[in-house]
């Protein structure tokens, strides 16, 4: 590349080509998705591990929905499911890492990497879209509202059982 380019002019670079059935697949996924039923197939067979509960996407707690715009609670749902689809396929890369530390004890150290390397990625992907979902939702809600979300973890707005028992403490203080 010359060291003379304007801006906005960059040459591509691309790794090395990947086997053609795979480029071929996930080329077509790329261009046209997959199907409801892929998946759905997909998404339950890849549950989150039980120590990492967070790849659960977060919920609008019933409280918030009820405060919330259909539009605001569409594109909550929308997230959701996109973050289904990183919740699985975190999974099953944690799932073949474990499988490569047991069989091999580790031999195959730049793969495991490689796939931990992925892994983090879809996590801050994950991260992101909750980040995401909650400022989206708090657009639509009143002041009192989202002062009070500001400075709870997104986890916690998710999955908070008693949150209006939370809503009225913060009032209160």
């Amino acid at each position: 590349m010359s060291i003379f380019t304007a801006e906005g002019d960059s040459e591509k670079i691309f790794s090395a080509a990947i086997q053609p059935e795979l480029a071929a697949c996930w080329s077509k996924i790329l261009t046209t998705g997959l199907s409801a039923e892929t998946k759905e197939t997909l998404i339950k067979k890849y549950l989150p591990p039980e120590n990492c509960q967070e790849l659960q996407p977060p919920l609008i707690n019933p409280e918030v929905k009820r405060a919330s715009p259909v539009n605001a609670v569409r594109r909550d749902e929308r997230i959701a499911r996109l973050q289904q689809q990183v919740r699985a396929a975190t999974s099953a890369i944690s799932l073949l890492i474990a499988e490569m530390l047991k069989k091999e004890g580790g031999a195959n150290r730049e793969y495991i990497e490689s796939l931990n390397d992925i892994g983090r990625l879809l996590c801050d992907v994950h991260h992101n879209e909750t980040v995401s979902h909650r400022e989206l939702i708090c657009l639509n809600l009143n002041k009192d509202f989202k002062e009070t979300l500001k400075d709870v973890s997104h986890w916690k707005i998710a999955f908070w059982k008693r949150f209006r028992l939370y809503i009225e403490n913060s009032k209160r203080t």
